[in-house]
């Protein structure tokens, strides 16, 4: 996913999060609205439920203004993040290319300085020119 495409998903998201939660609100509001104009003609279990319903709705709402900018923080840091991995790899190495198979090709330099083994010495020199080896590389 390229950065535009990811900033429009990003955009349509916080839409969709301030409409929800601004219904919720909106919801809360109303029903709060309505049990004071008729706080008189109602039953008290009725306006109980009113409040109970108005109270989570409020609740809902704001949790939804809390929560949901820090998830699409994140979710936008994680998206950046990844699109940085990937562009830093592709500098660094082409794809579809291993590091085996680089053509890279040793200088000799470090094989001068290393004694080739001779057939009298057996195993022993082999393993002290692989140690050799290894603390050059």
């Amino acid at each position: 996913m390229n950065n535009g495409t990811h900033t429009r998903h990003m955009f349509k998201a916080t839409a969709w999060i301030i409409g929800a939660a601004g219904a919720f609100l909106l919801i809360s509001a109303g029903l709060e609205f309505f049990v004071r104009q008729t706080v008189d003609q109602t039953s008290f279990p009725t306006i109980l439920e009113l409040l109970y319903v108005a109270f989570w709705s409020y609740a809902a709402g704001v949790v939804l203004l809390i929560v949901a900018p820090v998830w699409l923080f994140i979710s936008w840091m994680r998206a950046w993040v990844k699109q940085y991995a990937v562009n830093t790899r592709t500098r660094i190495e082409p794809r579809g290319r291993r590091v085996e198979d680089s053509g890279i090709e040793h200088s000799g330099m470090e094989t001068d300085a290393v004694e080739s083994p001779t057939p009298s010495s057996g195993k022993r020199a082999g393993s002290s020119q692989a140690r050799e080896l290894t603390q050059v590389a």
